[in-house]
């Protein structure tokens, strides 16, 4: 199966690095979460492994969620 993650009208967000989660600090050279939220909102996306182009040929998977709460949450720490 093809995947296709663009959505219309949507950009991807760069997290702001370091970040504030709750009480605890993180930056993104610590974070090996493979997360996304789109611009404008409510879609979140978190994938299983980081993109990068000598992995193309590599299955992979991700996982959107069109949720005000989660997109929220998640959005607070994105650049």
């Amino acid at each position: 199966l093809k995947g296709d993650c663009r959505v219309v009208e949507r950009n991807i967000r760069l997290i702001k690095s370091p970040a504030q989660i709750g009480d605890h600090p993180t930056n993104i050279e610590a974070d090996e979460s493979n997360w996304i939220v789109s611009e404008p909102g409510n879609i979140f996306c978190i994938t299983d492994k980081p993109y990068s182009k000598n992995q193309i040929k590599e299955p992979g998977m991700a996982v959107c969620i069109d949720k005000d709460a989660i997109f929220a949450r998640f959005n607070a720490i994105a650049a």
